[in-house]
Formats: structure tokens, sequence, C-alpha cells
């Protein structure tokens, strides 16, 4: 390639969205590498490739019949296997001593001349995903994250070789390279989570099942990802997320500057339990007396009437009046794959949080939704009603008898009242009778 080292930017500053692009770029490079190892050179293997994509071209066009074309292969292969012999020696078996990419490049060669279906696993993964996206059901971020994973594992495999190579214990072999893949700063050994490793290998287990799917049911192998999974991790630990203190929100409150869209996305967080996305695509007109609608959501369980609890409803009344843009919060901009208005004034939230000296990881954003529903358990909500309010998805035996619309919103009302932060609540109150979002978002240049 005429180069020592391939540098490539990530296009970003945020060390988390760094690391999610990482190893997708990380095998566009190796790609890169593997496909200038492939540049055809007369009487290689890869030129054997580009010589039977040539004469099925004029089998096609009907230049030539399919045993012509067939025959000038075996002749071209006879001479390839003889040459590369007295160059390289001859293995146990008396073959040639081919890299397992030439291997691949050869067997590509005979599925191209006797026109069978394209087999190379960098091949079939642009199909893939070429017909998710036409689908149109996976978010872009979601899409994004299917080719980084099964992108590093065909990069790790090899890119042109088939999937019919990829047997069991190959996906073994792979699950022992992704355990010690090191995911955080170097040095700092940090390995995938077992639920990342859970996610690779149902990405990968899918993409095999759509390539099987294409297969004769008779001759068809097993899919070699089948029941692959981590072992797990019984032993006790800490969880990932904690509920939120009253000084902890009082702290964050007071440090957030007048006028910011952050100060009222926050406030309505911490008496509501709704996610951030939710929050910051609210419009004013899913706001509807002492309630507003999630009209979309993560899950079916997410589109829910939630309750506005009566500390922040003099700040939703101003709000509601002095909207500019339509949006309960405005002045937000769209941001990452999915152009999500929460995502920018989220990453804010956190460098914010830091900068206040609230540094425990396990207090984001997202810890208001088990703040809210914490508190309203502790004070004798039933279980299903906090998980009603909240949208969680698993709401007990009575899930198929609960209206997630109207029903019994005097009852969702009262339980959500119940959500305090001591004197901090009057704080709120008082601040938020007299919020304006004057701060509009920027774009960097």
């Amino acid at each position: 390639m005429g180069k020592t080292e391939l540098v490539k930017s990530l296009g970003t500053r945020d060390i988390a969205v760094a690391k999610r692009k990482l190893i997708k770029v990380a095998a566009e490079l190796q790609a890169q590498i593997e496909e200038a190892q492939l540049v055809p050179v007369l009487g290689t293997p890869e030129a054997f490739l580009s010589q039977a994509r040539e004469l099925r071209g004029k089998v096609e066009r009907g230049a030539i019949t399919a045993r012509e074309a067939e025959a000038d292969m075996d002749g071209a292969l006879d001479v390839l296997l003889a040459k590369e012999a007295a160059k390289r020696g001859i293995d146990e078996e008396g073959h040639p001593r081919f890299t397992a990419p030439e291997v691949a490049a050869i067997n590509r060669a005979h599925d191209v001349i006797v026109g069978r279906k394209e087999s190379a696993l960098a091949r079939l993964l642009e199909a893939h995903l070429a017909e998710l996206q036409e689908d149109g059901i996976l978010r872009p971020s979601t899409l994004m994250e299917k080719e980084r994973r099964i992108g590093d594992f065909v990069a790790w495999f090899g890119v042109n070789r088939s999937w019919k190579d990829v047997r069991r214990s190959v996906a073994v072999g792979y699950l022992k390279h992704l355990k010690a893949k090191e995911v955080g700063p170097e040095g700092s050994g940090e390995r995938l989570s077992r639920s990342s490793l859970v996610k690779w290998l149902s990405d990968l287990r899918v993409f095999f099942r759509w390539i099987l799917d294409s297969e004769d049911a008779d001759t068809r192998p097993q899919n070699p990802f089948d029941g692959l999974q981590p072992a797990k991790d019984i032993r006790g630990k800490l969880p990932k997320r904690r509920t939120w203190q009253a000084a902890e929100l009082e702290a964050m409150l007071k440090g957030i500057p007048k006028g910011d869209p952050l100060w009222p996305l926050t406030a309505l967080a911490a008496y509501s339990g709704a996610r951030l996305d939710e929050l910051a695509s609210l419009k004013v007109a899913d706001v509807d007396g002492e309630s507003f609608m999630v009209t979309e959501g993560k899950r079916q369980a997410s589109v829910r009437r939630v309750p506005v609890h009566p500390v922040v409803a003099p700040m939703v009344e101003r709000l509601i009046e002095t909207s500019a843009d339509g949006y309960l919060i405005p002045g937000l901009l769209e941001g990452g794959y999915d152009n999500k208005r929460g995502v920018l004034i989220g990453k804010r939230f956190g460098y914010l949080k830091g900068k206040l000296g609230i540094g425990d990881s396990r207090l984001v954003f997202h810890s208001f939704r088990s703040t809210v529903e914490s508190q309203m358990l502790s004070r004798g909500v039933p279980l299903e009603r906090a998980q009603l309010i909240v949208g969680h998805e698993k709401l007990g035996s009575s899930t198929p008898y609960v209206d997630r619309g109207i029903v019994q919103d005097i009852e969702s009302n009262k339980a959500l009242a119940l959500v305090s932060y001591g004197g901090v609540d009057s704080y709120v109150a008082a601040e938020g009778a007299a919020a304006v979002v004057t701060v509009k978002a920027k774009r960097r240049k």
C-alpha cells in the first residue's frame, strides 16, 4: 500500500462514542490491508479468481459455453498448482502451501465459474446489512452496532473466506478472542461485559441464520453460533446504577446555568422517571391537562400516559406558554446516529455532573427512572402501577388487563405525587414557575 501505518479519525471527542466506533474502523482498515494483499498478480490464486469472473461474464453473455469456461479454468488451475508447488513446496496432503485467504480465493473461483451463490463473508455481510436497512425496522444506531460486531468477526476470520468454513470450533475460538479483547484504556484490563458478549453472539447467530435460510433444508449445516453463550457470573456485585439523593439533585439543579434547557429537562426527569429521549422529544401538543403522552419509545410499554407531578406542574405550564419551537423543552439539537434530541444534551448532563463533583459513575441521567420507581415502591405503590408509570416492560400477571392509555389516571397521579426530595421540592416548584429557556444549542464549527 506504500505506507508504514494507516490512520483514520474516529470523528468524535467523546471517548464512549470512540470506543463504539473503534472496532468497526479497525475492521475496515484490516479489510483494506487484506484487499491490498489480494491485488491480482499474474499466476496467483487472486488472479485465478479474477480470471474466473471474466470467464463467467463471457458465459452469461453467450460468448462461450459453460463447459469451455470450466475447461479453461481446469487448465489454469493445473498451471497454478504446479508453479506454486515448485516455489513454495507442498504440505502433508500434497498441496502447495497456500495461505487461508489464497485457498479462499481458489474456492471462490470455483463457485464463480459454476454460477454458485456468493459465499464470501464480507460480501454476505454487505447483503445482510443492505436487506436490514431496506426493511427499515432497525434504527441506524442498531444497524451500525450490528455492522461493527459482525464486521469484527469477518475481519478476524478473513473477509474473503467462505461462511462454509465457519465450524463450531471457529465460533468457540472467536468467543475466546472476544473474552480476551481489551475494550478500556490501554493497560486497564477492562474486558467486554457478559451482556455485551451475549449481544455480540446474538448478532452473529442471526447473521448465520440469515445465510442458512437460503440453503436447502436437507443439506443445510448447523448454525455454528447456536447455543453458544458465555458462562454466567453468579457472584454478588454492586448494581451498575444507583438512585439519586436529594442533595445530589439539588447540587445538579443549582449548578445548571439559568435559561439552560438542561434545567427543566433534569427536573422533569426527577419527578416523572421518563427516559431522556422521551422527554427531549416531548411536544407541547403531547401535554394534556395533568399528564403527558409518550407516543413512541423503546418498547411497546414505552407508549403510555405519564402524570405531571404537582411540583413540576407550574414549570410545565410555563414551558408551554414560552415554547418557541413546539417542543416542551425547546432549543435542543438533534444528534447521534438516530438524530435524536436527547443525545447531545445527555452528554452535557454527564460533563456538568463531573464538573460539579458528582463523580459516582453509577449515577447517570437514566438513574432518575429507578429513583422514581424506588420511591413509589417504598411508599406502598404496587409494582405494576410503578412500572406502568415509568414504562417498564414487565408488569406482572396483570399485564394483559392493563390499559396503558387513560385507565386509572387518578390512581397514577396519586402514585407519582408520592415522589419527593424533601426541601428540594419547594425550590423546584418556585424556580420552575419562572423558568424560561433562553439558551439555544449551537453546532460546533
